[in-house]
């Protein structure tokens, strides 16, 4: 009896050691041990969230934004909440996803491009949230949005060979409008910033199809956005400028791979700062909420989880 009791001690233990939150950070974690989940205390629900934010080991633990204790609430209740926690981290320093957003120099009757200043602010508000971002301004000439996207795309792939890359383009003109195709068409009788015109065969790319549809649940991020007070309707038509082709690019890069995710927004010529502020801050909301359903599937499940597994989209 005596032995047996011994050996329930020592089992006990061994389980004890083995599972407190620092030997599980320790067992899983590639980062520093500092302000990670053990040592600010986080109440792991019986092992459950910890459990599934290292499936197989394939989504690393690292710190929390901000070394914040907070930010663990009980919303973090299930695998999607859990993930875009993790999204919102760095392992070993380097960030999982960046977010590039662009808009695009003056032109032809829009001197003061209203699109820099709502890139700007969706990159201010994203790095709040603690995500990697990026702005990036394409000038308005025939050509230029195939060569910078690529030129852009190029540049974060050797620097971080292993980042998700989601790009959010704005063009002015017209309303709020969620773009939800790009045209293999270019208008032969637009000039562009410089005062050329499109060389024949007037087309984005002579080799590619005559239209791509956006990769992402277009009806969902029209009604959240439009739930939030923006006034904002679909569209199948980018008007075949210079917007045109910067969305037929996007949406091709987004089905070939080179992105996870591209999403092209036209804005009003002069939105005000409390409309982009609501439209910004809604971006936020149903793009890289813990609840957004980019698969359009109507459930919460892995494959809505920020960063986005393009194999699971």
């Amino acid at each position: 009896m005596l032995v047996t009791k011994k050996f329930v001690l020592i089992l006990l233990c061994a389980v004890w050691y083995c599972f407190t939150p620092t030997q599980l950070n320790a067992q899983t974690s590639p980062g520093t041990g500092q302000g990670n989940f053990g040592s600010n205390g986080f109440d792991f629900q019986n092992y459950e969230i910890y459990s599934m934010l290292n499936v197989n080991g394939q989504f690393a633990l690292s710190q929390i934004p901000n070394n914040d204790p907070t930010l663990f609430t009980d919303d973090i209740s299930n695998l999607g909440d859990a993930l875009l926690l993790v999204s919102r981290t760095t392992t070993n320093g380097v960030r999982d996803v960046i977010v590039v957003v662009s808009g695009f120099g003056p032109f032809p009757g829009v001197p003061n491009n209203q699109s820099p200043v709502v890139a700007q602010e969706l990159a201010n508000l994203l790095e709040q949230e603690g995500i990697e971002s990026q702005v990036v301004i394409i000038d308005v000439l025939w050509g230029e949005p195939d060569d910078r996207i690529d030129q852009v795309i190029t540049d974060i792939a050797c620097e971080h060979p292993d980042q998700q890359i989601v790009w959010i383009a704005f063009g002015s003109g017209g309303g709020f409008t969620l773009e939800l195709e790009g045209d293999n068409d270019q208008d032969p009788t637009l000039e562009d910033a410089d005062g050329n015109l499109p060389v024949p065969p007037y087309l984005n790319d002579p080799s590619g199809p005559p239209i791509v549809l956006g990769d992402f649940n277009g009806v969902e991020i029209v009604e959240v956005l439009d739930g939030l007070g923006v006034e904002i309707s679909g569209s199948n038509n980018a008007d075949n400028y210079i917007c045109d082709s910067t969305c037929y690019k996007l949406y091709r890069c987004d089905a070939e791979g080179s992105i996870d995710l591209g999403v092209f927004f036209h804005i009003p010529e002069s939105p005000t700062p409390g409309e982009v502020s609501i439209f910004t801050s809604g971006i936020i909301h149903v793009i890289f909420g813990p609840h957004s359903d980019p698969d359009g599937d109507g459930r919460d499940n892995i494959e809505d989880a920020f960063p986005f597994d393009p194999n699971m989209n």
